[in-house]
């Protein structure tokens, strides 16, 4: 038993032996060149692939950049498509809202007309319920009228004998007066007379009008200041003279007028230099000299 157990482990070595001489045997020429080839492909292979992997990740690199200008330059064209867009819209919108802005422009001048208008037709119907009650109480105070056509009074022929003389001694007619109440004063009336100046050349006796109206008006006296309640009798009366209807005469005429081309406002206690001075400058038109005398009428500032 212990014999064959030698040989077993004699047999072991030696084969052990013979193992180690073949491993230690060199290899051919062919061997080796095949070897040596299988590395050196080996080696290419793996420069290739690097190569390989190298350019892939710098063709990412670069497609990057290009792939992010492309969607910028589509963002861009879209970008410029709202704006045009958007500026399309803008414009409409403007072009409604100066449609909206005429049409409330053309209401309101409306509006004002129809203001101006109601106004007007208010204070033609005062006007007009003033004169009506006026000639009930003239009515009232010269007493029952009598049947058919009333007689002229005595008094009547007389008052009408007056103003027929005032207005051939002054040249003066008062075609109209009525009653206004006072800007300042409403509690008080103002009288607003109509009035035409005829002037009759004594050469030829060509005649020429003048028209204008003349207002009465209440004022504060000069340098005072109300300060309360303030009666008529502490105010002063003064005339506001305005001419009419100059645009329709010749251009020479209103310049020798002088200041009666003109409004102005006079104190009522110079009513006769007043029409003196109007007579010399329509007479002067005619003379053709320069209006004279103006300077005698004290005129009021605030006219």
């Amino acid at each position: 038993m212990v014999s064959q157990r030698d040989q077993i482990a004699a047999l072991r070595d030696q084969l052990a032996a013979q193992l180690e001489e073949v491993f230690h045997v060199r290899r051919t020429e062919a061997e080796e060149a095949l070897a040596e080839y299988k590395e050196h492909f080996e080696e290419s292979m793996k420069r290739k692939e690097d190569l390989i992997q190298e350019l892939t990740t710098h063709t990412t690199k670069l497609q990057g950049p290009a792939h992010s200008n492309q969607s910028s330059t589509l963002q861009f064209i879209t970008r410029e498509q709202a704006d045009e867009e958007k500026r399309a819209l803008q414009e409409e919108s403007d072009r409604y809202k100066e449609l909206i802005k005429q049409r409330d422009a053309r209401l309101q001048e409306k509006d004002q007309r129809i203001n101006a208008l109601q106004a007007e037709i208010s204070t033609v119907s005062k006007e007009r319920d003033a004169e009506i009650e006026r000639s009930k109480t003239i009515a009232n105070r010269s007493g029952p009228a009598a049947s058919g056509l009333s007689r002229p009074t005595s008094l009547e022929t007389q008052n009408a004998s007056v103003i027929r003389l005032y207005e051939d001694m002054t040249n003066i007619l008062v075609t109209n007066l009525k009653y206004e109440k006072s800007d300042k004063w409403p509690e008080l009336e103002e009288e607003l007379a109509t009035c035409v100046y005829t002037y009759t050349s004594g050469e030829d006796d060509s005649t020429w009008s003048l028209h204008f109206t003349l207002r009465l008006i209440y004022d504060l006296p000069e340098g005072v200041t109300a300060t309360g309640p303030v009666a008529q009798s502490e105010l002063v009366q003064k005339m506001m003279y305005q001419p009419k209807d100059l645009d329709h005469e010749p251009p020479e005429y209103a310049a020798r007028l002088g200041f009666f081309k003109s409004a102005f406002m006079f104190s009522r206690g110079q009513m006769s230099v007043f029409i003196r001075t109007l007579g010399e400058s329509v007479a002067n038109i005619f003379d053709g000299e320069e209006a004279g005398g103006t300077t005698e009428i004290l005129m009021d500032g605030s006219a």
